[in-house]
């Protein structure tokens, strides 16, 4: 907690507005053998966090992921959460949901985010099981700890949280049920260490079982109606304990 408090204190610092020419190059450090690995000859720009200065709201939150972000979003309008989560006096809460998405789609999709507005103070990942039984585990989780590292390097400041990988009812790229699921446990046991190491969060599901055919459509692999509130609520709760730390006037 007191690494993630030092981040977010970092966000409050104002921009330095005579920076020199062009933002300077940082070259990625991975500390991690696997991360060594898999980022060697990464570099990227370094981007100055903006201040959130004490307006209600300044805080800038950006929910980022495949399909189950998309329903859940389309729920959350519909519904008591609204699409701010009830968080609307402790930030804004901005949605990068496309259908289908794969891992390899992220960084893409945040930085047209980034260029399009600002850097969010805080993003939310909930990305992976698409990928799942269409590429090895050890390729997976390679690539989540590269990027995550990418963005803990270049957006120097800003807190990554993950939300877990679900379970599925049915996994379309795989028959070994059993197999995949060990998978799924794997990444998510993998990545939550490394964003941690990273000064990051996890929000968890422990709501959200397989064989709980209520929280599915029929298909099994989106949720319903009540499994997408279970979600929600598991996202508002995760973002409220992290936005806790922000200061005095964001905890209650």
């Amino acid at each position: 907690m007191e690494i993630l408090s030092s981040r977010l204190t970092a966000l409050e610092k104002p921009v330095e507005r005579h920076a020199p020419p062009g933002p300077p190059v940082v070259q990625v450090q991975a500390s991690d053998p696997e991360e060594q690995q898999h980022s060697q000859g990464a570099s990227c720009q370094a981007v100055p966090m903006p201040s959130t200065g004490s307006r209600a709201g300044a805080v800038r939150v950006l929910i980022c992921g495949h399909s189950i972000v998309f329903w859940a979003r389309k729920r959350a309008a519909s519904s008591s959460f609204g699409t701010q989560l009830q968080l609307g006096s402790l930030a804004t809460v901005h949605w990068v949901a496309r259908r289908g998405m794969l891992w390899d789609q992220l960084l893409p999709a945040f930085y047209e985010f980034v260029h399009a507005h600002a850097p969010p103070h805080i993003i939310v990942i909930h990305l992976g099981e698409n990928d799942l039984g269409q590429r090895t585990t050890l390729s997976l989780r390679l690539q989540a700890c590269s990027d995550i590292l990418h963005i803990s390097q270049c957006f120097r400041g800003m807190v990554i949280l993950w939300s877990d990988l679900l379970p599925r009812r049915v996994w379309r790229y795989a028959s070994n049920v059993k197999k995949i699921e060990l998978a799924r446990k794997k990444v998510n046991s993998y990545v939550r260490r490394a964003v941690l190491r990273h000064g990051g969060g996890v929000i968890s599901h422990p709501g959200i079982s397989y064989d709980v055919p209520q929280l599915f459509r029929s298909d099994g692999v989106h949720l319903s109606v009540f499994g997408n509130d279970v979600f929600l609520r598991d996202l508002q709760q995760g973002l409220r304990k992290f936005l806790s730390v922000w200061g005095g006037g964001a905890k209650r």
